[in-house]
């Protein structure tokens, strides 16, 4: 039986963090700057009022609620929140990059969900990368999902 365990929400920051810089490889130092910030922070509000999965905050999106905007804008303040002046480009890296960190941790912590994570993840990069036309940084986000279905 594989052992589990949480990540915290450091641990995923990080993580995002280096993912999107892998990503984002033709950024300008002002947008790398960006990335890394909002890369590192995108979910500290879940800090304080925890984490909701990915799938539930789609389903309640869908529904006209945006939780992790309305955190953000409670942690930070309304006209603080930095995801109100960040560039696409900052907003889909950080985005796919967060998917691929839940579908890293998920292949080697929670093999059962594996396959249904990468296949978010893969659903995640094609919105944003066929929205942005970012077809290196598209390219790069596949063969790291790629990867992971034969790992």
């Amino acid at each position: 039986r594989p052992v589990r365990r949480v990540q915290t929400v450091a641990e995923h920051s990080h993580q995002v963090a280096l993912i999107a810089m892998h990503l984002g490889h033709d950024l300008t130092p002002e947008q790398q700057a960006q990335v890394m910030f909002w890369a590192l922070t995108h979910d500290v509000h879940e800090v304080v009022y925890g984490d909701i999965p990915y799938p539930s905050k789609q389903l309640l999106c869908r529904r006209g609620m945006d939780l992790d905007g309305d955190f953000q804008d409670r942690f930070w303040g309304c006209t603080a929140n930095p995801l109100r002046n960040l560039p696409s480009i900052v907003l889909d890296l950080v985005d796919v990059a967060d998917a691929i960190d839940a579908a890293m941790f998920a292949a080697r912590w929670f093999p059962e969900a594996a396959d249904q994570v990468r296949a978010q993840a893969e659903e995640r990069v094609q919105s944003r990368f066929n929205r942005s036309e970012n077809h290196v940084s598209f390219a790069r986000a596949m063969a790291i999902l790629e990867g992971l279905s034969h790992a």
